[in-house]
């Protein structure tokens, strides 16, 4: 998954250039691919080390829901301005469009990648060998409680100790 970012963000990028290159106004617009392209590209680059991958892939893949976010906030914008006959830069839309394309087919395979390891895993996490299960306490004998307290597991457990004299503890 790590080359997948990479590959992803250098995609990013070069929507940027397409955008550069391919409309003859200089728009603001045009860099939003490249401010996503280079952390993806980041993000691919350190989660080669084994040991940071997981967490840098949450971070590539924050960097691509937020990439989506907006792109599809623009695209609502846009669409908007299209059905008030307003005059919409259609390049621009389709850098959009662009973004909002790989940013959600990063995160459907990055999302798709998570699964599968998780499976792999046999659905535990890190670190455990076998599933949590919380120890069984010991089920108190029925008595006649009508005239006594409530004693809980613990308290009947420290009753059962019997205490150790001074003596036996010094050895004596």
């Amino acid at each position: 998954m790590p080359q997948t970012s990479v590959v992803f963000g250098l995609a990013l990028c070069g929507l940027t250039v397409l955008g550069m290159v391919g409309s003859p106004e200089k728009l603001a617009t045009a860099f939003v691919p490249m401010m996503l392209g280079i952390p993806l590209v980041f993000c691919g680059i350190v989660s080669l080390n084994p040991h940071r991958k997981r967490s840098w892939m949450w971070v590539a893949g924050t960097v691509a829901l937020i990439g989506l976010l907006a792109s599809s906030v623009r695209l609502v914008h846009q669409a908007y301005q299209v059905l008030d006959h307003h005059l919409v830069n259609w390049f621009a839309l389709g850098l959009m469009w662009g973004v909002c394309g790989l940013c959600s087919a990063y995160l459907l395979l990055l999302g798709l990648d998570m699964f599968r390891q998780h499976r792999r895993r046999g659905g535990r996490r890190r670190g455990r060998s076998k599933p949590h299960t919380p120890p069984a306490e010991t089920p108190v004998p029925p008595e006649d409680t009508a005239h006594e307290t409530i004693r809980s597991p613990a308290l009947l457990a420290s009753e059962k100790k019997t205490p150790h004299s001074m003596s036996s503890s010094l050895g004596a």
